[in-house]
């Protein structure tokens, strides 16, 4: 019988099923770094508006873009107090806003950003204090020169709005050529490229500016054609 060196024997068995070594521990990966994804421009900045096409003509006269019952809700929603309850001849104010635009052919919605461009009207959460305030809520009539008396009154604010835009935009249809050069009342060099912009001009003619710190202890607000494009998107989205 041979002689068998049982030590060697177990060492390389030991060695043959790796018995005896100490475990690999298992290495994790580091995280794979997030990807840096550049935050969108906000739809409603100075560097994203283009003053030569506010908005589409398709946009502009939808006359039927929203129901005398979705503008009072949406009126509500937007928590102002002076036109969700404001009646004229016993119907609310949204009867009047959906009446006339149907009748001539504009989108509600432009007329309720026309308010809120021109007296914060439709988010305002306290009464105005002068009574002229209520009676040209549109603008309408209230010109350097004075106030044209036939325009004043809730109702014939409303009516004058809509006669005005649609007004200007079939003017603009009559051009039917665009672009066309157009001199706002701050901007000599002005190329606009429908319609249904030309009409805003011509109810508001300045293109406006962006809201900036312009002093120490003075900011200027918005204004212009800006702000009823910045309006118009902060209401409805991207027209």
């Amino acid at each position: 019988m041979g002689f068998i060196d049982w030590n060697y024997t177990k060492n390389y068995w030991k060695r043959a099923v790796g018995l005896g070594k100490k475990a690999v521990e298992a290495v994790t990966p580091p995280p794979a770094p997030k990807p840096v994804i550049a935050k969108p421009k906000s739809e409603t900045t100075w560097e994203a508006f283009d003053p030569g096409l506010v908005m589409t003509d398709v946009e502009f006269i939808d006359a039927n873009a929203m129901s005398e019952q979705q503008i009072q809700d949406f009126l509500v929603s937007k928590g102002g107090v002076i036109l969700p309850d404001y009646k004229i001849d016993g119907h609310l104010v949204s009867y009047w806003m959906h009446k006339h635009c149907t009748e001539q052919g504009l989108n509600p919605k432009v007329l309720m950003t026309h308010m809120q461009k021109e007296m914060g009207a439709v988010t305002r959460k306290t009464p105005y204090k002068k009574q002229r305030t209520y009676d040209y809520i549109l603008g309408v009539g209230a010109t350097d020169g004075g106030d044209k008396s036939k325009w004043a009154g809730m109702d014939n604010q409303i009516l004058g709005a809509v006669q005005t835009c649609v007004k200007w935009h079939k003017r603009g249809m009559e051009r039917n050529v665009y672009p066309i050069r157009f001199k706002a009342s701050d901007r000599s060099e002005l190329v606009i490229q429908n319609s249904a912009t030309f009409s805003l001009y011509k109810y508001t003619p300045w293109v406006g500016d962006e809201d900036r710190q312009i002093g120490k202890n003075l900011y200027r607000a918005p204004f212009g054609q800006y702000l009823f494009w910045k309006v118009y998107r902060g209401f409805f989205g991207k027209n």
